[in-house]
């Protein structure tokens, strides 16, 4: 019987060293209303653009070079159950999204503000494979956003051996001055 087992890389998951410390946790989702930089500090990106505050919140651009031009992301609930998160550059509203708690796109869990998980399957000559990731945002004692990615991936290689392995991503935004 052949099996596997794998970590995704050899990236260090830890919670970044200097980092601040993320605000004590409770069952509430926490305030992260205010004006954010759009690019943000990161442990390690595994995709491009990953990085910027505009595609975690799943503003759609077709070059990273559109995410680079905005600078500020202004997010602010807009009812009990939505945020409303706008991307600006120099000012100027380009792109806006507005998230529902209602319909699940956003929840909360042990004080962090919690994205629906997204899954990508893979199939080829080579094997199949499902990658499913859950981003979380929390506070930082700093009022910075502290996002902590965890994705995880099953694959089976050749259609036979069993690869499964998981990874912790760090993501930083400083509250914009």
């Amino acid at each position: 019987m052949l099996g596997g087992c794998s970590t995704l890389s050899g990236i260090d998951s830890n919670y970044p060293k200097g980092w601040p410390l993320v605000e004590s946790a409770d069952t509430n989702c926490p305030n992260l209303s205010g004006d954010y930089q759009n690019r943000g500090s990161y442990s390690y990106s595994p995709l491009g653009g990953s990085h910027y505050l505009a595609y975690r919140f799943g503003m759609h651009v077709n070059t990273v070079r559109e995410l680079d031009a905005i600078d500020t992301i202004r997010i602010h609930p807009v009812e009990d159950d939505a945020v409303l998160v706008e991307a600006r550059s120099s000012g100027v509203v380009v792109m806006s999204r507005r998230l529902s708690f209602k319909t699940k796109e956003l929840s909360c869990s042990s004080g962090a503000m919690v994205f629906a998980p997204a899954t990508a399957k893979t199939l080829d000559g080579f094997g199949t494979a499902v990658k499913k990731s859950t981003v979380w945002f929390k506070k930082g004692v700093d009022g910075s956003i502290i996002g902590e990615e965890n994705s995880s991936t099953a694959a089976a290689a050749l259609y036979v051996v069993p690869i499964v392995g998981s990874q912790t991503f760090w993501y930083r935004w400083k509250l914009q001055k």
